[in-house]
């Protein structure tokens, strides 16, 4: 195929306010920089499965039930939990005599700063903040089973309780509800006395699944959006009008508000763009014209969450084209415009990308539904 711009596919270089993409000439790779924003640290999975936190501005390879990492994007969230670690605050409430105790053991961090929480005679701690009617809220911990019953609840704001399995490794639990009164519960009950679980780090967060982990130690705490990618003044990411856009992604949750997210081809000064525009609460993702009053290009369906799709964007001279899992959507498209992208733009987005993308010339169908293809 024609020369190729990478991000990803188990090659992910980046570093403080840089990610590099790969230009593959004669078999040989340049590496490029493009700029990278967050305003804010964040936490990832690591490539040893164990959560780090990475610094403003630097890019996220998650490394979670994937060896190869995908670039991490999600919208800004506010942990409304303060003390996410340090379960001895008195921040914390228990039931009757619940234990809580320091762990010698490893958290998810690595580090000996899990919790031991033993039901002696009561078999609740949480904590009951405030919170606006209406309100959806999804809480989140890490749990570990040490002794006593293979299962727990997870207490939901309005103080509805789910059981879920646990077993002697960590695993992520969560649990997503909206407010019916003022107060923000949060709360992890063991089953019956003599349970024996460890813990570490409780969320709390405004949205309809749960995001990455937000550390706090004694205020809430926000994680900034990864706002986008940007070649600067340079060589744009394509100039001509024969190019292809592949994108082999996953949508990690889909919220319950109708705003939808996006990410944007764009040129610096937005006059030529185009979007691919992920709609809420559907799991319709949709390219759209971001000159031509954003019309609709095409619509791919089925963008559950944690699906993964491979998708692509034909530009041939004014003709659109669009392709998802090995077949061509809808007709083509005449654009009115042409396209110099220097920006890759993300607004509100909630997705890991694997593997994106951009061939300089115009893939013929059979070449794009084979890219396509899972």
């Amino acid at each position: 195929m024609a020369n190729t711009l990478k991000f990803g596919n188990g090659e992910w270089y980046g570093k403080k306010d840089t990610i590099l993409a790969y230009n593959s000439e004669n078999n040989n790779y340049k590496p490029l920089p493009f700029d990278f924003s967050r305003g804010s640290s964040a936490t990832v999975i690591n490539k040893d499965g164990l959560i780090e936190t990475v610094g403003s501005g630097e890019p996220r390879i998650d490394y979670k039930d994937n060896s190869k990492g995908a670039l991490l994007l999600e919208p800004s969230r506010i942990n409304l939990v303060s003390y996410s670690e340090d379960f001895s605050n008195s921040y914390w409430n228990t039931n009757s005599n619940t234990s809580r105790s320091l762990s010698s053991n490893l958290s998810p961090e690595g580090t000996a700063n899990a919790y031991r929480v033993e039901a002696v005679s009561g078999t609740q701690v949480g904590y009951v903040g405030v919170t606006t009617i209406g309100t959806t809220i999804t809480h989140s911990v890490y749990v570990r089973r040490v002794s006593g019953s293979n299962t727990f609840n997870m207490v939901d704001v309005n103080n509805s309780a789910t059981q879920v399995d646990i077993t002697n490794e960590w695993k992520r639990f969560s649990v997503t509800a909206v407010a019916t009164s003022t107060n923000l519960r949060s709360y992890l009950r063991l089953n019956q006395v003599g349970d024996v679980v460890e813990i570490f780090g409780f969320q709390a967060e405004q949205g309809s699944y749960a995001t990455s982990y937000i550390p706090t130690q004694g205020s809430v705490v926000t994680r900034l959006a990864e706002q986008g990618i940007d070649c600067g003044a340079g060589t744009p990411i394509f100039s001509n009008t024969s190019a292809v856009w592949f994108i082999d992604l996953e949508r990690i949750g889909i919220d319950a508000d109708s705003s939808g997210s996006a990410m944007a081809l764009r040129n610096s000064s937005f006059s030529q763009q185009i979007r691919l525009h992920f709609d809420q609460p559907t799991t319709n993702i949709r390219f759209r014209d971001g000159v031509n009053g954003y019309a609709t290009i095409s619509t791919i369906t089925g963008m559950s969450a944690n699906v993964r799709k491979k998708i692509a964007l034909r530009i041939d001279g004014s003709t659109l084209s669009t392709f998802a899992n090995g077949n061509k959507i809808g007709s083509d498209y005449t654009a009115p415009n042409s396209f110099n992208i220097y920006e890759i733009d993300f607004s509100s987005i909630g997705f890991k990308i694997y593997n994106m993308r951009f061939y300089n010339t115009a893939l013929t169908d059979q070449e794009l539904q084979a890219l396509t293809s899972n």
